[in-house]
């Protein structure tokens, strides 16, 4: 039932933009665009500020006669969803009894979102075409880049392949595939291995060649990865001893630039990871990044909560920290 809010007589006005954005469009517009627009543009701070008035208007309100029980939501992904489909309901139950409604009125108009809820799909809809095709042109530049580099190199080794060809052939030991000492090798057979094998580079300053044709050439030893095995216990402790469980530390990139270490705890603590310790990662000196990173880390008994990718903002990329020591 729809209240002609222009003829109400209202006791009192209330400073609230996100009900008085609801106010306007609560009878014109389908309810899960609404929640859609309130629940993108609004904090969570601010969807539980609403929701207080409307539940306390509720509580005071003779009209309604069967009051409705409204849940206080904990800390998740989807709280602020829940809190709005609430404020929905309380403000229906408020327009069905015909209550002499409060006016709710804006003060900072940039705090009121600039389309209608009816509106929100096809803003979105731009909003991921323009995206999508953001992500095209990079594409497109990353493939010509590579294509570049590519010619590049086949004409380098071309280059390098001719001006050996009068080189007389001698035999000689190839060079070790991994590591090694010193080896004699000769430049006829290296471009052999050149025209047979395809596009190949080599790396370091030209070395003169002694007077039989041979160069001195001394390969680097790379270095071995060392892999250690690692045996999680599964033994119940005692008292006397006792594991100490190890609080999830991550990287996290990718965030805006001008993200604080307080700004990212308390987008955190929205979702339940509480006292979340966040130290932003500082560029070396001469050097500069175009986002920001930081070392996330929590209590372990937010471990479930702290690998929810829901509980990230969209494109955050997160990694575990791993330790050198």
């Amino acid at each position: 039932m729809m209240v002609n809010m222009a003829v109400c007589c209202c006791e009192k006005i209330i400073h609230s933009e996100l009900l008085c954005y609801l106010q306007n469009f609560f009878n014109q517009s389908p309810r899960e665009n609404i929640v859609t627009a309130i629940v993108g543009f609004y904090n969570a701070s601010e969807i539980a500020a609403a929701k207080v008035i409307l539940m306390d208007m509720v509580s005071k309100c003779d009209a309604v006669t069967d009051k409705p029980t409204v849940a206080q939501h904990k800390a998740s992904h989807t709280k602020r969803k829940l809190d709005t489909d609430d404020i929905l309901d309380l403000y229906k139950e408020l327009d069905n009894a015909e209550h002499n409604m409060t006016m709710f009125v804006a003060a900072k108009l940039k705090r009121v979102p600039m389309v209608s809820p009816s509106e929100v799909d096809t803003l979105a809809l731009a909003t991921n075409v323009e995206e999508l095709r953001n992500q095209v042109m990079m594409l497109t530049d990353t493939v010509k880049q590579i294509s570049d580099g590519q010619q590049k190199m086949v004409e380098a080794t071309h280059h390098l392949a001719g001006g050996v060809n009068n080189v007389p052939d001698t035999v000689a030991a190839p060079p070790p595939a991994v590591g090694g000492n010193t080896t004699m090798v000769t430049v006829s057979s290296w471009a052999q291995r050149v025209s047979s094998t395809g596009p190949v580079v080599p790396v370091g300053p030209a070395v003169a060649l002694d007077d039989e044709g041979f160069q001195q050439v001394t390969y680097k030893r790379r270095p071995v990865a060392v892999t250690s095995t690692k045996v999680t216990g599964r033994r119940p402790g005692s008292e006397a001893v006792k594991a100490v469980p190890r609080p999830p530390t991550c990287f996290v990139g990718r965030l805006a630039l001008e993200t604080t270490e307080e700004d990212l705890a308390s987008f955190l603590a929205e979702s339940g990871i509480l006292e979340a310790k966040c130290t932003k990662i500082k560029p070396k000196e001469g050097r500069s990044f175009s986002t920001s990173a930081f070392r996330v880390s929590c209590s372990a008994k937010y471990r479930d909560l702290f690998y929810d990718e829901n509980n990230w903002p969209d494109g955050v990329d997160l990694r575990d920290w791993y330790f050198t020591n």
